[in-house]
């Protein structure tokens, strides 16, 4: 039923004037019945169903939408407030639009750098890069690039990962001819997409056969921008790709927007990591890549076993570390003890920019973000004086309002929803605002990074959302407690006060002719209709200009100047006679009205 008189209304209303109609015409033939004429039945009728609107109310209080029509009608009061004073709006809408345009372009900048995981990973708060720490001269060294070798020994003899995974990135030359160009490739073990939920749309990816130690295939998985725009989409499985100097077999295409644990650099292919290394040319001889440890070129990902803890899997890995460290000076007798060395190793989340080898741009990332955070909260607090003097001229309505039976609670939502649809325009034009900045923000801090529109980024369109309503909400402290303390009989009489004090300004309401009133000792007034000097009273001793200078737009007094005692105090009513004029002159009149 809340779902029917949320979207079906009309038809509920005219259901509900249909059923009072029946109980009134039923009411109605009783008292006929009963030898009442038809005029005096319905208004018994009427009378004993205590008021036809007063139903109408309670009964849509019972539907329990009474809160959307409240909310419906404060956005439509908004609305009309905001063409009544484009001004207003305006000003409301540029102070918190660029606020809200700087936070979101800043948070898409941040959101890659440190805390939005790859596509496609599984479980990301499980999965870590793994960094080994040794003391060189002194100082500790932290290193994220390790040795296959390294990796292999961590792979037999931790515990509390699996799968362990190595992978790295670099640029190649791809193609052959006048075709070849530098490209992005990354070599992977087989167990690098068990990390990812993620199928390929053609093909297949390759497996431990395919990435055999020391006899790895020749084979790629190419990423799907790459072959939508090399191959134009068209089957490739089976086709030969010149990557370096292997000619690699395509054997499948990963899924639109995978790119790998490195969203911002993104691959164009995915290669056997040691298909790669035996031809990588980093080695004297071939199986050099995975029988010694001073080779540091590859780096090494985990994902923590369910139940173990980080202090645990730091644990565990330090000791298989330890050991591979104890295998390392076994063939190399210069490797430092491990009592020089102190090796030991720790995982951090996968985000580069999180770990302890994080770049300059995520801090400078970060205090930019800071100083967007400040001028948003700026933007709050002018927001929120404009909205308070905007509250004070509103007073006097905001009692009316009380007086007429508004609870306080319903006031205060209005003032909160009138500045929530401000804050509402402010986002579209914060967002527009981002999609501009965000070009210069990218360029600064992930060159080379893939472009993504804000409109199809859903994480920072809920970060624009929230922002908007935590300005809103800080924007609406200030009104609301402004009118949530006012006293309202308070207000009131200030409102009489002002009204009787334009009445005196400006001539008794009753005047037919509508002439200004003056208030001069030394001048009558302008208009000498019985209305007018009746209700003058003189006010010469709040004068301190001449008294022509009070006639509006210099208009001249039709009246003949009257003479006035120096110590007049003007304070004289109708019927009173002033002294200080007495002094002078005895007229019958008081000369100061």
């Amino acid at each position: 039923m809340w779902l029917r008189a949320l979207f079906r209304r009309a038809e509920v209303e005219r259901e509900l004037d249909d059923e009072l109609r029946f109980h009134l015409e039923r009411e109605t033939e009783k008292y006929v019945r009963q030898g009442m004429t038809r005029a005096e039945a319905e208004r018994r009728a009427k009378q004993a169903f205590g008021g036809l609107e007063r139903i109408k109310d309670d009964t849509r209080d019972a539907r329990r939408t009474a809160w959307i029509d409240a909310v419906a009608h404060d956005v439509r009061y908004a609305i009309r407030g905001v063409r009544k004073r484009p001004g207003f709006g305006l000003a409301v809408l540029l102070t918190l639009g660029l606020g809200l345009g700087a936070n979101v372009a800043m948070f898409g900048i941040v959101d890659r750098l440190l805390f939005r995981p790859p596509a496609f990973l599984k479980d990301p708060g499980r999965v870590h890069r793994i960094y080994m720490t040794e003391r060189v001269d002194g100082s500790d060294a932290t290193a994220a690039q390790t040795a296959y070798t390294r990796y292999r020994d961590l792979a037999r003899w931790s515990t509390a990962f699996s799968p362990l995974v190595a992978f790295d990135a670099r640029e190649l030359a791809v193609g052959r001819g006048e075709e070849t160009r530098l490209m992005e490739v990354a070599a992977v073990s087989a167990s690098y997409f068990d990390l990812f939920d993620a199928h390929p749309v053609a093909g297949r990816f390759f497996g431990a056969r395919e990435d055999s130690l020391g006899a790895g295939a020749p084979v790629a998985v190419l990423a799907w921008a790459f072959w939508q725009t090399h191959y134009g989409g068209r089957p490739a499985i089976g086709e030969v790709l010149q990557i370096g100097s292997l000619p690699c077999t395509i054997i499948g295409v990963a899924p639109p927007g995978f790119t790998g644990v490195d969203s911002d650099h993104p691959v164009i292919a995915f290669m056997p990591i040691n298909s790669y290394a035996m031809s990588a040319g980093y080695f004297r001889h071939p199986s050099d890549y995975y029988a010694k440890y001073n080779v540091w070129w590859m780096s090494v990902l985990a994902r923590r076993r369910p139940g173990v803890s980080v202090a645990a899997a730091d644990a565990d890995l330090t000791h298989a570390f330890r050991l591979s460290y104890e295998a390392e000076r076994a063939t190399d007798r210069d490797t430092p003890t491990l009592q020089k060395a102190l090796p030991r190793a720790t995982i951090a989340p996968i985000q580069t920019d999180r770990g302890p080898k994080a770049s300059n741009v995520s801090r400078v990332a970060l205090w930019t973000s800071g100083v967007a955070l400040i001028v948003l909260l700026i933007a709050c607090a002018n927001v929120a004086n404009l909205f308070l003097v905007r509250a004070l001229e509103r007073r006097r309505e905001y009692a009316l309002r009380l007086a007429l039976g508004v609870s306080r609670a319903r006031l205060l939502g209005h003032i909160v929803t009138e500045i929530a649809v401000h804050a509402g325009a402010a986002t579209i034009l914060g967002v527009g605002l981002a999609l501009t900045g965000g070009r210069v923000l990218r360029a600064l801090f992930l060159p080379g990074s893939l472009a993504t529109s804000v409109l199809r980024d859903p994480r920072a369109l809920a970060f624009a959302g929230i922002a908007a309503l935590l300005a809103a909400g800080l924007a609406s402290i200030a009104p609301s407690l402004d009118a949530g303390r006012a006293d309202l009989s308070d207000v009131i009489k200030d409102g009489a006060r002002e009204s009787s004090g334009a009445a005196r300004a400006f001539g008794s309401r009753s005047c037919s002719c509508r002439a200004p009133y003056r208030s001069c000792c030394s001048l009558a007034p302008a208009c000498s209709c019985a209305a007018c000097t009746t209700s003058a009273r003189c006010d010469w001793a709040s004068m301190s200009s001449p008294c022509s200078s009070s006639l509006p737009n210099g208009a001249a007094s039709s009246s003949p100047t009257r003479s006035r005692s120096p110590s007049c105090t003007g304070s004289a009513m109708k019927h009173e006679r002033c002294r200080a004029c007495r002094a002078r002159r005895s007229p019958s009149r008081c000369h100061s009205i």
